[in-house]
């Protein structure tokens, strides 16, 4: 419910009711090792200063990909 409220106000998709579905099913979740060796808190540590600083909708990079992610 708060993403479709959020949503409403960005003019964007959030998450689908398909994601959370998924979500809830527990199809993120794999038994096998870490591929990756960056800690997502260590990246979110080192980025924090310009980290949430800007929103880039989803529905805006479906028509206009580079446009979407240009600096405002």
């Amino acid at each position: 419910m708060a993403s479709a409220v959020i949503g409403y106000f960005v003019d964007d998709v959030l998450v689908t009711p398909e994601e959370i579905e998924g979500l809830m099913a527990g199809l993120l979740y794999t038994g096998a090792d870490p591929l990756g060796k960056t800690r997502l808190t260590d990246w979110a540590m080192k980025h924090s200063d310009s980290l949430g600083m800007r929103y880039s909708s989803e529905l805006a990079r479906r028509i206009d990909r580079k446009r979407s992610y240009d600096p405002i």
